[in-house]
């Protein structure tokens, strides 16, 4: 009977024991618990910020529109919904975070593709009612992917034409009815023709009364189809006289004026005037347009940009007869690349100042 006098004594320590930690145990859950209520009344700063505030901040934190931001990746306005709870209701509630869409390539997968449509046509959707900037990059035709089928580009894209406000493209003639009829939201337009087909672009009935950029590259035929008078910038890429000069001679209200690459010229023109271009950036031409180069009449010019190749033989007396022919004023600014200022001031007429300035990025 001894053993079990003594487990009766074990089970009365055993009980105290357990009592003991039980009241440990509730202390340290009232402990848990308080220090949970404090963590959980705490708000992060950010956090208290109005949704307006955060808003916008979202906004800043893209590229300014209209580059487009990457549909996908922490630079992704998807990204910042996937912070939090609130921040996903923030970035679903600000259209502009999605109005700005770039579509990628992809590697060719159907699946992959109608994944990155999906992600576009949600992006359309998200973006509610603002403009639209769209960048559609390396395709048709040559590249995998998104870019082999243009169509179901297209079809994401059109019923919302009338929210485009930037477009930056490489197209096909066959696609470029696709343009016809009115966009009345339209300001900037950038082309690159894969022009690889016979014929003239199917187009009949383009509007487009607020367009006043445009920039294209690659067209082997004249473009006669765009409102060149109502331009005020215009980027030229990679054309012969055939093409560039009708449309100089078309562009008359142009402030900025980009050329590129673009060669030769039309020996039955006589002037090319511009009474309001303000900028002109030459790069990339040779020595076969410095007779169009002294075609310009700029009267208003305020900063000009050539390669060496363009000033010709001479280069004084190129520049020279430029200014004295524009009739320029005094706050001009010239940069030719790799020239000594004192080597033009000869050159130049004392009305005129002379401010060797950085190059501008080459951009196409």
């Amino acid at each position: 009977m001894a053993h079990l006098k003594a487990d009766r004594a074990r089970l009365a320590q055993i009980e105290s024991e357990i009592d003991e930690l039980e009241q440990k145990l509730q202390l340290l859950r009232t402990e848990k618990n308080t220090a949970q209520g404090r963590l959980d009344a705490f708000k992060y700063p950010v956090l208290t910020l109005p949704n307006e505030i955060t808003s916008e901040i979202f906004v800043q934190v893209l590229p300014p529109y209209p580059r487009c931001p990457p549909v996908t990746g922490r630079s992704s306005p998807t990204a910042l919904t996937h912070v939090c709870r609130k921040w996903r209701d923030i970035g679903l509630a600000t259209p502009q975070l999605w109005r700005a869409i770039s579509l990628r390539e992809t590697s060719g997968d159907s699946e992959e593709t109608r994944i990155e449509m999906e992600k576009i046509t949600i992006w359309l959707d998200r973006s509610r009612a603002c403009a639209l900037s769209i960048r559609m990059e390396h395709w048709p035709d040559l590249f995998s992917g998104v870019y082999n089928h243009p169509e179901e580009c297209y079809d994401a894209l059109l019923p919302h034409r009338e929210r485009w406000e930037h477009l930056q493209l490489n197209v096909h003639n066959r696609h470029l009815h696709l343009f016809d009829g009115l966009q009345p939201s339209l300001k900037s337009l950038s082309l690159k023709m894969e022009d690889y087909e016979q014929g003239r672009p199917a187009v009949s009935d383009l509007d487009f009364p607020r367009l006043e950029a445009v920039s294209i590259s690659n067209f082997e035929r004249p473009v006669d189809w765009l409102p060149w008078s109502q331009l005020k910038s215009l980027t030229l890429n990679e054309m012969h006289p055939h093409q560039y000069i009708p449309i100089l001679q078309n562009s008359r209200h142009l402030v900025h004026l980009t050329l590129l690459c673009c060669h030769g010229h039309d020996p039955s023109v006589a002037e090319l005037p511009f009474p309001r271009l303000q900028t002109l950036l030459i790069f990339r031409c040779n020595q076969t347009f410095t007779e169009t180069f002294r075609m310009l009449i700029t009267p208003v010019l305020r900063r000009l940009q050539l390669p060496d190749a363009v000033m010709g033989d001479d280069p004084i007396d190129t520049l020279s007869s430029f200014v004295s022919r524009s009739g320029m004023p005094i706050a001009y600014a010239v940069h030719h690349r790799g020239a000594d200022q004192r080597y033009f001031q000869g050159g130049i007429p004392h009305r005129v100042s002379y401010h060797p300035e950085n190059p501008v990025q080459e951009r196409i």
